[in-house]
């Protein structure tokens, strides 16, 4: 009898308490990509020069303080959205790779108790069919 109540209460643990426990752990690993890689924040600022570097043109009067200034926010414009869309794409692709090895994992979880039982009975099979009969 204890042993039919174990394998009721473990059955009710890996299948309810276990895959609850497991889809939370899910989310916070979700909930931790979105704030490590701040795709939404990227995504709001694209086009801003990168750590917000510019050149002071005080006193535009020359020509070619103009032309400098002009080329230095172009190009920090064009490094912060290389690198924001660098870090983006590996946001994305973590989050996708972190998709599928979960989802991997939960089948596996909900499998592995029956591929176990399946394993153990077809052994146990095995070794009486190869007895020796006296």
């Amino acid at each position: 009898m204890f042993l039919l109540q174990l394998f009721f209460d473990y059955w009710r643990w890996h299948y309810g308490t276990a895959i609850a426990n497991i889809l939370s752990i899910w989310s916070d690993f979700f909930w931790f990509l979105r704030s490590y890689f701040s795709t939404g924040r990227f995504a709001g600022t694209f086009f801003v020069p990168w750590r917000n570097i510019h050149e002071d043109s005080a006193g535009i009067s020359e020509f070619f303080k103009l032309i400098s200034s002009v080329v230095t926010a172009f190009s920090m414009r064009i490094i912060g959205t290389t690198i924001r869309l660098i870090i983006m794409v590996l946001g994305l692709v973590s989050k996708i790779l972190l998709a599928t090895l979960g989802v991997l994992f939960l089948i596996l979880w909900i499998v592995m108790p029956v591929a176990l039982a399946i394993t153990f009975a077809v052994g146990v099979n095995l070794l009486i069919k190869d007895l020796p009969i006296l």
